[in-house]
């Protein structure tokens, strides 16, 4: 039985993979020194100093799947975007597992955490290199914003500047300065479609409004956005794409000038007739 034991216990410290096995409360009975390696501890001695439910720098898709254990004793295999105990971000595969006592209550949990952040990275930038949209933007100069709904960041690329005659050091990354150039006629229905968007279901919006360019004047424009969501279906980036159609809103009203001048033309003649 001793030995039996001591071959699980090597198992489970030279395991590829990072085991824990914590007490309800989150407390760390138990856990091999690649668990210590991903949470970003020195050593399995310090990780167990802290509570799992602290195990990230600031709480998030790991915390919140430890509360699904309470509701489903058993998650699958998960991609998770999570924080090191140092601060460092990373990518990992994880699954969880509860035991549950008589009464449904969860009495320990198991933890099992597979590092991914270099293929991760690695699959970002071939994502990166490849994107189609990537293509176009070098294509047709369009303009191409990513809101980040956790941090609140808004990023532009460099077309935003040229092709509404701002200077680079003019366009700031937040959602403030994007909101502050939407004509004041406009700003309220763009806002309240884009909220109900990112409060809803629908995974796209789009609207037309005037967009003030750093000359004072103002642009027509067609912003269309993707909103990115999680597993869990919560809304975490919204994507968009800015179309300049002032050029062709203004080729439209002079169609409709002269139509409707032909109309009243016609209406004299037939009259004088």
């Amino acid at each position: 039985l001793d030995q039996a034991l001591a071959r699980l216990r090597r198992s489970f410290d030279d395991g590829l993979a990072g085991h824990a096995v914590a007490a309800s409360d989150g407390r760390i009975l138990a856990c091999n020194p690649e668990f210590a390696r991903i949470g970003g501890f020195s050593s399995v001695e310090e990780a167990m100093q802290v509570n799992l439910r602290s195990l990230e720098r600031e709480p998030g898709s790991f915390n919140a799947c430890l509360t699904r254990l309470k509701d489903s004793p058993i998650i699958p295999l998960e991609e998770i975007s999570f924080t090191r105990h140092d601060g460092k971000p990373s990518q990992v595969l994880a699954r969880f597992a509860a035991t549950l006592d008589a009464a449904g209550n969860v009495v320990e949990v198991r933890v099992y955490l597979l590092d991914i952040t270099e293929r991760f990275r690695l699959e970002q930038g071939l994502r990166e290199t490849a994107d189609p949209m990537h293509l176009v933007e070098l294509a047709t100069q369009d303009v191409f914003w990513d809101w980040n709904l956790a941090t609140g960041k808004l990023s532009w690329n460099s077309s935003i500047a040229r092709r509404f005659r701002y200077t680079p050091n003019e366009v700031r990354p937040s959602i403030d300065w994007h909101v502050e150039r939407i004509h004041a006629d406009d700003r309220e229905r763009v806002l309240r479609g884009v909220e109900r968007a990112i409060l809803g279901v629908e995974t796209s919006w789009s609207d037309e409004y005037r967009f003030l360019r750093g000359d004072g004047t103002y642009a027509t424009v067609l912003d269309r956005a993707h909103i990115v969501r999680n597993n869990r279906d919560e809304p975490i980036r919204v994507v968009g794409w800015i179309l300049d159609i002032t050029e062709l809103k203004a080729s439209e009203e002079t169609q409709r000038f002269f139509a409707r001048a032909s109309a009243a033309l016609d209406s004299v003649l037939e009259v004088d007739g």
